[in-house]
């Protein structure tokens, strides 16, 4: 089994900045679409087995999941925080696909 990134590292260095700059100049309410940016950059460079990556999520739908995680850290007095990582790593995968 083959596996390779085809992107470069001006590439990936540009999406996370781009990113980045986004989710502050926002105050956040953008992350979602920052993270589904750099997730739809990584897998459209990622062979795995001759096969190419595909990303199919999107901020609209990972927004409705963002504020169900956020209401359970509140009421969990941010005891969820834990599980919130472990959740959007579920929810990428769940969304990455090969071509």
């Amino acid at each position: 089994m083959e596996s390779r990134f085809t992107g470069s590292l001006l590439e990936l260095v540009i999406v996370n900045l781009v990113a980045g700059f986004v989710s502050v100049i926002s105050l956040g309410f953008l992350f979602p679409w920052a993270i589904c940016f750099r997730y739809r950059y990584i897998a459209s460079h990622t062979i795995i087995d001759g096969n190419q990556l595909y990303f199919d999520g999107n901020a609209a739908q990972l927004w409705g999941q963002w504020f169900k995680w956020l209401f359970f850290i509140i009421i969990t007095l941010g005891i969820y925080t834990f599980w919130v990582g472990l959740r959007l790593e579920q929810w990428r995968v769940s969304h990455t696909h090969m071509v």
